[in-house]
């Protein structure tokens, strides 16, 4: 059900800014007066709370509607929409800066110039992920977990969605691990252990990097395409509408194709868990109890999961240690990518079924 509640969302996006797009807004009378009557920044703004009240009924089902109806762990409403509504406010916020900073460098310097402030944005997103991911979900530190004998610093973040899982932040080089609190409390030591070791593979096995770059390379091509494509002179709130339609179709070309990388990086380092010395068993057992966390599914078809899980299910991750790892490895590469796509003003990032009113993974989305 949550699949179908991301593919209406989505969907209804897609179609929404193609629509846009088929109409010449620079022609559009009322639109013209109306930005000459308030000015670009306050049309920046009415542009995100259009998009805000799009999506804010998709939230309410998904992070609310959907669980209570399906028995899983859910809060009262009037908390849950206060956790909505602060995730919503900062979200529309940091996107009103980016298209803000945009009028203003292509005004400056022209369409070109747009690619390089996204430059600026991509890297602050990139770097502050773990303080993002505060200001708009409700994830808090917890407890310092980082021992002298790890390899890399180790942080714990509180979060009451139980599908957030924490991840790997920081500019690569300088990565930092961070675990969900409840997988220190909730699963067996050693098993909690295993998910260290797997996120420590990561980074080693150069797939976190790999990521990464693909993720904020996907985003500023996007960024570039759209700047050229429109021209942007930062005089009309027609062109920032387009930029944006634009970037958002590339975002869809991205849920399309970037799943396969991270799916491949989970096999490539189920392998590498193996070589240390860790069974199929324990390997099995995580990715159970975890999925179960995440969306509870243990086996889907291939054909949907290649479209639309970066995630393979357990079912398919078994068997996936059986045969030669398909592809180039990413890890966590299509869920960076739609985080990086603020910068890009891509509006896909909460629409996809497991963020859907979900706060708490709007800056990081669930991982293996």
């Amino acid at each position: 059900m949550r699949l179908r509640l991301g593919i209406v969302y989505v969907g209804t996006i897609v179609l929404a800014v193609t629509a846009l797009l088929a109409v010449d807004l620079s022609g559009n009378v009322a639109l013209r007066t109306w930005e000459a009557r308030h000015g670009m920044f306050t049309g920046v703004g009415l542009l995100v709370g259009l998009f805000t009240l799009l999506a804010l009924p998709f939230d309410v089902v998904g992070g609310y509607l959907l669980p209570k109806a399906f028995d899983r762990e859910v809060t009262t409403f009037p908390r849950f929409l206060a956790s909505l509504l602060k995730g919503v406010a900062n979200h529309a916020g940091f996107y009103w800066l980016v298209g803000s900073g945009y009028i203003l460098a292509a005004q400056l310097g022209g369409w070109i110039l747009v690619p390089f402030i996204a430059m600026v944005f991509l890297f602050q997103q990139i770097i502050a992920q773990k303080a993002f991911a505060g200001l708009v979900g409700e994830v808090s530190e917890s407890a310092s977990a980082t021992e002298e004998s790890r390899v890399l610093p180790i942080s714990e973040l509180s979060s009451q969605e139980p599908s957030f899982s924490g991840g790997i932040v920081g500019w690569p080089g300088l990565d930092r691990l961070v675990m969900a609190a409840d997988w220190r409390r909730q699963l067996e030591p050693g098993l909690y252990e295993l998910v260290v070791g797997r996120r420590i593979a990561a980074v080693e096995l150069g797939l976190r990097r790999r990521g990464v770059l693909i993720a904020g390379i996907w985003n500023l091509l996007g960024v570039f395409g759209a700047a050229y494509f429109t021209g942007m002179t930062g005089t009309t709130l027609a062109e920032l509408i387009d930029f944006a339609c634009i970037s958002t179709l590339w975002s869809f070309v991205g849920l399309l194709i970037l799943p396969s990388l991270s799916r491949s990086a989970v096999a490539e380092i189920d392998r590498q868990i193996l070589s240390m010395g860790y069974s199929r068993e324990e390997l099995g057992k995580l990715a159970r109890v975890t999925s179960e966390w995440q969306d509870g599914e243990t086996r889907r078809p291939e054909v949907v999961e290649t479209i639309f899980h970066p995630l393979p299910s357990v079912e398919n991750r078994t068997a996936a240690l059986d045969r030669g790892i398909a592809g180039w490895a990413a890890w966590n590469a299509a869920r960076m990518t739609l985080y990086l796509s603020w910068s890009a003003l891509g509006l896909l990032s909460r629409a996809v079924h497991s963020n859907a009113g979900r706060p708490d993974l709007w800056v990081m989305g669930a991982v293996d």
